[in-house]
């Protein structure tokens, strides 16, 4: 027999199973997999940032972003 949550006689809900409980998590699983780059956290080329802002490469920077 399936339960039912009902309010004003209505059906509004059946319970559901609850999650299996969460396993620790494990570092280092995918080591040696995975480069990053040496430029990795370089600032981006000011033509590439300006479009992250909506602006052409060739706009000026608006005074608020300065």
């Amino acid at each position: 027999m399936s339960e039912t949550i009902l309010r004003y006689e209505e059906a509004v809900a059946k319970p559901a199973p609850s999650l299996p409980e969460e396993r620790p998590i494990r570092f280092g699983l995918a080591k040696g997999q995975i480069a990053v780059a040496d430029d990795f956290d370089d600032p981006l080329p000011e033509d590439l940032l300006k479009t992250f802002y909506g602006l052409e490469p060739d706009e000026d920077w608006p005074e608020f972003l300065l």
